[in-house]
């Protein structure tokens, strides 16, 4: 009605001008009436076609001014990271008090294996353990206190830690959650320097 042509109508609707054509052939057939008439040079609107589009107008306008203002509206969702242990033993028993706290909100359950990456990861909370400084110049909230405990074979029973540790080979940590947890009981414990060269991480 606007643009008073099927090829300027095409532009604008991102449609091809036999799309358009087509849309209005079968306007006028459900309506059973004539709504334009095309010659060689120009298309014609008759007034039972401004009559109807007069109408229908303000509809439409209420129909898109909705779309957009809908469109805009952004869900609440809030994701939460944390170990897969923690995840199934702690949160997730705790889900149904969060859900009905955060009654409109969407709570997304992720387990990156690794502590997260704000600037990167699609993240909101991450559940995460560690020492104060760790966690310095974020935003933090302590859940509880942790000890790391080291646990040996039974075959090492009667032993100190620190002959245990001196007479193996190779200490090995291929966990990158837990990567620290090792060095930090080292520090805690004093162990000597010179066992850390038998550390890999």
């Amino acid at each position: 009605m606007k643009t008073k042509s099927y090829t300027k109508a095409a532009e604008q609707l991102f449609m091809t001008h036999s799309a358009v054509s087509q849309s209005i052939r079968k306007l006028e057939a459900y309506l059973d009436k004539k709504l334009f008439i095309t010659d060689k040079r120009k298309l014609i609107i008759t007034d039972l076609a401004r009559e109807y589009y007069a109408k229908i107008e303000p509809l439409i306008a209420q129909i898109h001014y909705s779309t957009e203002a809908f469109k805009k509206q952004k869900s609440k969702k809030l994701s939460i990271n944390c170990m897969t242990t923690l995840c199934a033993n702690w949160l997730i028993p705790k889900l149904d008090e969060l859900i009905e706290f955060l009654a409109d909100t969407e709570i997304q359950l992720i387990t990156l294996g690794r502590k997260a990456n704000f600037d990167y990861d699609d993240v909101d909370i991450s559940i995460e353990y560690g020492i104060d400084s760790d966690f310095n110049n974020k935003n933090k909230y302590k859940l509880a206190e942790g000890e790391l405990i080291l646990v040996c074979n039974n075959r090492h029973t009667g032993k100190s830690c620190l002959e245990i540790i001196s007479q193996q080979k190779l200490i090995y940590v291929d966990d990158k959650i837990r990567i620290d947890d090792y060095l930090l009981w080292q520090q805690h414990n004093n162990i000597l320097a010179k066992v850390n060269k038998k550390n890999c991480f």
